[in-house]
């Protein structure tokens, strides 16, 4: 049974789990109740990916529920400025840098669901079609050029370009022949808890699953609150401070001072700062500091996130010198890894993550994305490991592709 039929332009799960669909709709699910939370999220993944239909489907850290959002045309047209969407509801879908490939998208909420994450269960004889995805052409760095990468970048730092960058690199995976993005997505949500899960789905941007741990910019109970998250370290029992290296306390340190700086730029406001502490995210640990923001109207949160993003957790410090040092030298183009996305306008918040720990899904390929900072005391062979400690994050999820 195909529910997603049955919907009518923004029909809503309600909190409670109590679907509004049509009377037809109704008299299907009674004949097959267990399939309207169980199959649903595949269904309609399957359907939008067979038409073109831009499709979202994401989980809040910490909450049981998978919202979905799609709307029922497949156009998506490119924003000119997050100001044009400011009183807009939708799922957005920044890059990392706009240009005349990768532009931002809001998918319309024409239909928003939202479904128990415990209900969910995948249909086997579901197949999900590949075949019409794009191929993307990526040049994955080498271990030996990556390096390389790295010292030139420490070369740049000690002539005084920059005292941070990020940089980046993709790792080639083959998908299984039952591959499907959905089993990837509800393993991220089971997996990861505490991330932001998301599966993105559209014909201008290709489909993206990740499992995000920081927060650009959220707004919820008149307050805003971002995240500094810099500072990487496999998972252990040593979360103190003093357990922390210089370079990653430096990183940390330059990430925190830059978005106390730009919030500051907003004299009204009552900030308050928490932290660094250590967090983890599956397999890693982070230091983390939280920034709350109150006595700011939410109709500013356009002007924040131009001001954080991206912020030197992503690309460094001064922003412009190293943004243009990764443009110059990665040997791809990031696309949408590392800008941001998540709902806006829904439920009266804003819920906005870097898009880290994420992977592109391809016609014949998966491209897993991974960063790591750079400091004038990183040591090449230690970050080319971190990516690699990184990457596990989206591969386990691989190991586990069918349910």
């Amino acid at each position: 049974m195909q529910v997603f039929q049955y919907f009518k332009r923004n029909d809503v799960l309600n909190p409670t789990f109590g679907i509004s669909i049509n009377s037809k709709a109704k008299a299907a699910v009674k004949k097959e109740e267990k399939g309207l939370d169980t199959y649903l999220l595949q269904s309609v993944f399957h359907h939008c990916s067979k038409n073109n239909l831009p499709f979202a489907a994401y989980r809040i850290p910490g909450q049981d529920a998978i919202h979905i959002v799609h709307q029922h045309q497949s156009a998506l047209f490119p924003l000119e400025s997050i100001n044009d969407i400011k009183d807009l509801s939708g799922f957005l879908l920044h890059p990392f840098t706009i240009n005349s490939k990768y532009q931002a998208y809001l998918i319309k909420p024409d239909v928003v669901l939202s479904i128990p994450q415990n209900q969910i269960l995948i249909n086997n004889n579901e197949r999900f079609d590949s075949s019409r995805l794009r191929h993307r052409d990526v040049k994955a760095f080498s271990k030996d050029d990556f390096e390389e990468y790295i010292n030139s970048a420490k070369r740049e730092m000690g002539n005084g370009s920059f005292e941070k960058i990020v940089a980046a690199r993709c790792l080639k995976q083959e998908p299984t022949k039952d591959f499907d993005p959905i089993i990837v997505f509800i393993n991220a949500c089971t997996t990861y808890p505490h991330t932001f899960a998301s599966l993105v789905s559209t014909a201008e941007t290709g489909i993206w699953i990740g499992a995000s741990p920081e927060i650009l910019l959220n707004f919820a109970d008149s307050t805003f609150t971002t995240y500094s998250l810099a500072g990487t370290k496999a998972t252990d029992t040593r979360k103190d401070l003093e357990h922390w290296g210089k370079k990653e306390q430096q990183e940390q340190k330059i990430v925190s001072q830059f978005i106390e700086k730009e919030l500051k730029s907003f004299p009204e406001i009552v900030l308050s700062i928490n932290g660094p502490e250590t967090t983890e995210a599956g397999n890693i640990m982070h230091l983390r500091t939280t920034f709350c923001i109150n006595n700011l109207s939410k109709d500013h949160w356009p002007e924040l996130v131009a001001k954080l993003h991206p912020t030197p957790a992503v690309c460094g410090m001064p922003k412009q010198a190293a943004l243009g040092f990764i443009l110059a030298h990665e040997n791809h183009t990031r696309a949408y890894y590392s800008g941001f996305l998540g709902p806006v306008n829904i439920n009266k918040q804003i819920n906005l993550y870097v898009n880290l720990r994420c992977m592109e899904v391809q016609q014949d390929q998966l491209l897993v994305h991974v960063g790591c900072g750079i400091t004038p005391e990183s040591e090449a062979q230690a970050e080319w490991d971190e990516t690699i400690l990184k990457s596990k994050t989206m591969l386990k999820l691989l190991d586990n592709s069918t349910l």
